[in-house]
């Protein structure tokens, strides 16, 4: 393949094989070969940084409720694991900080997504920054968001470290509007990227990250295309098809 290899991003870790967000996923992304981790952050009601997808707890732990309205450690009291099985029962809702230096001496780089509602923009990008910076890990994260404000917020706190805007629709000229904003790269849905615009948004010295692609054939497709990274729930998977691409 000419093109450079694209990275392997495990999408809230392994999570086709471990409860998602879990220190279970992320050391089995370790494990199947992934480059990268993305996890998604919010905060409690005592202003951590959670690693947890919804903003509340029903679907992914054993609790009920909002995530902003419980402390980290009660939140820590519910299962993590047990909805996905009973070996996984153990895992609990990692800390942002668990993780960061957990992953500090790996080779992995992470996507930190942040999910915050307008109220919540300023605190969360501060506290996320501070993480960051604390444990000496600019150099490995990328920040993402839907909310572009809060990217811009993290411009300002953290200017070393790589910011992605993350898009979920379509958008002329993602391109022109990521440069213009000063984002380092592009996250975008799968569905919306061709093998022109992909070539397009590479052109223009823009990272290209891919979610959530599951499938083999456009795994290969996206991967002979020469995109930054795909996010996956198998990353174990697409590793083995950019070997055999190789």
């Amino acid at each position: 393949m000419n093109k450079k290899q694209s990275d392997v991003f495990a999408h809230r870790g392994s999570s086709s094989r471990c409860p998602e967000n879990t220190l279970a996923a992320f050391r089995a992304a370790l494990a199947d070969g992934a480059d990268g981790i993305e996890l998604d952050v919010q905060l409690t009601a005592d202003g951590q940084v959670a690693v947890i997808h919804d903003h509340t707890l029903e679907r992914t732990t054993e609790g009920t409720g909002l995530v902003r309205e419980q402390t980290l450690s009660m939140i820590r009291q519910y299962s993590a694991g047990a909805w996905f099985g009973s070996s996984f029962s153990t895992e609990r809702v990692p800390s942002l900080q668990e993780v960061l230096e957990w992953i500090r001496p790996t080779s992995l780089r992470l996507n930190i997504e942040l999910k915050c509602p307008a109220w919540d923009r300023d605190e969360l990008a501060l506290a996320v920054a501070r993480l960051v910076r604390q444990t000496g890990m600019s150099g490995q994260v990328i920040y993402s968001s839907f909310d572009h404000l809060a990217m811009e917020m993290l411009a300002r706190l953290d200017p070393q470290t790589e910011r992605a805007a993350l898009i979920g629709g379509s958008l002329i000229d993602a391109e022109d509007y990521a440069l213009g904003h000063k984002f380092k790269g592009l996250h975008l849905y799968y569905p919306m990227v061709d093998e022109k615009m992909a070539a397009r948004i590479l052109g223009r010295g823009l990272a290209l990250r891919l979610y959530t692609v599951n499938d083999p054939q456009w795994l290969g497709y996206f991967m002979e295309n020469g995109v930054t990274a795909v996010m996956t729930d198998e990353p174990g998977l697409a590793v083995k098809i950019r070997k055999d691409l190789a």
